[in-house]
This record gives structure tokens, sequence and C-alpha cells, in this order.
């Protein structure tokens, strides 16, 4: 890793920070980053967006130490000419780095950092409710998460917008979760009801006592987990 020493103080020849740790070690980056989006991705939907801060923070430090690099090893050319070209590319690529370190900047400032902890609170009311689901031998999958996350997230950020703004949001009938519980049952008894060539409207119209029991044993088993000492 000499070489990161090497380029950071002028040292290293301009052809190999530009070509080698420049643009083939950025492709390279690139890709690596790209699965790693794509695995937490499909791992959980949430995790896509965790996955983003510390990746973006890794690629902001890797192009303040590639443009700072270039332009001290801009004169460690044969070609004079190339030296200038290599330092208008940098002057560029300065500018937008400024930039987004601004909008990083204006996003903690502004309080936009909060919808990171939003998130946050809705991953783990996933992996509760993936827990509970676990245990009562029921299907929680990834379309189900992704939805219980979206919903959670807009409910969130509606009822911070509303706090904002003065206007008291409106209180639903039921708690958020019981409409989790209730939908996640549904779609249990969809499925049950599909495998045995069964029309699921009628099951679920011809079984509501179970569908409650299934929505009441959701609420207990996370109950229970919620009262656990940390």
């Amino acid at each position: 890793m000499s070489f990161i020493g090497r380029s950071w103080r002028g040292e290293e020849r301009l052809w190999k920070v530009f070509w080698l740790y420049g643009f083939l070690l950025g492709i390279c980056i690139q890709i690596v980053f790209a699965v790693l989006s794509i695995a937490l991705a499909h791992a959980s939907p949430s995790l896509a967006g965790f996955g983003s801060i510390p990746i973006g923070i890794f690629s902001l430090v890797y192009y303040i130490w590639l443009y700072i690099s270039m332009w001290r090893c801009a004169f460690n050319a044969d070609w004079t000419i190339f030296s200038y070209i290599v330092r208008l590319f940098v002057g560029i690529g300065a500018v937008g780095i400024f930039a987004a370190i601004i909008v990083i900047i204006g996003l903690i400032v502004t309080g936009h950092s909060r919808y990171f902890t939003y998130a946050i609170e809705c991953n783990q009311q996933i992996e509760d409710t993936a827990m509970v689901s676990l245990k009562n031998g029921t299907s929680f999958g990834k379309e189900e998460q992704s939805d219980m996350f979206k919903k959670c997230m807009n409910s969130k950020i509606e009822k911070d917008e509303a706090s904002q703004s003065g206007i008291i949001a409106p209180t639903k009938e039921k708690p958020s979760w019981d409409a989790y519980y209730l939908d996640a049952c549904k779609q249990n008894m969809t499925d049950y009801a599909r495998k045995n060539n069964i029309d699921p409207q009628q099951y679920i119209d011809e079984n509501q006592v179970w569908l409650q029991d299934c929505v009441q044993a959701y609420k207990k088993e996370n109950a229970a987990g919620s009262k656990k000492a940390p």
C-alpha cells in the first residue's frame, strides 16, 4: 500500500496515478460497490439505503485522495502538455467533490439526516415482524417487507412534516401495526387458499375467527419481544 503515500506526496509517475489508481482501480471499486448494493437490496430493501452511506463516504475519500495525488504528480510526466490537461481535469473534478460536500452539509443542517433514523427504526420493525412470522411458521417475504418499509417511512415522514407545519396529523382508528398484522395474515390465508385451489376472498370471509387469532398472535409476540431487557 506504499503507492498511496507516494502518490499523496507527489512522488509517483503520473501515468500510474491516472491509469492504474484512477482509471483501473476506479472501475474495480465501482464494480464491487454495484455488487454490494445489489446484494443488500436482495437481502433486505432497507439495507440498500444503509449500504449507500459507507459506500458514499468511501467514494468521497477515494476521489479526494485521487485528485490531490494527480495534482501533485501532474508534472511527473514526459510530456508537459499532459500535466496541464490532468490539472484541468482535477480542477473540474474538485468542483464536483466540493458540491457533494456542500449537499451533505446541507442535508445535515436542514435535518434531512433524520430520514436515516427513520429507516433504522422501520428496519427494526421489519426484523421484529419477521421473527414473529418465523415463530408462527408464516410467510413474510421480500415483497411484504418492502411494502411494510414503504408504509412505515411514509407514515413517519407525514407525521414529521405535519408537526413542523403545525398541523395535527389525523389519527387512524387502528394503530399502524394492526394493519401490518392484518395484511400479513390475509396474505398467509391467500397463499394457503391458492395452493388448495380455493377462492382466497371466500376463504378469508369464512375464516374470520382464525384471521383474528392470527392478528392477536402477532400482537402478543411483538409485545413480548418489546418487553425484553436490552
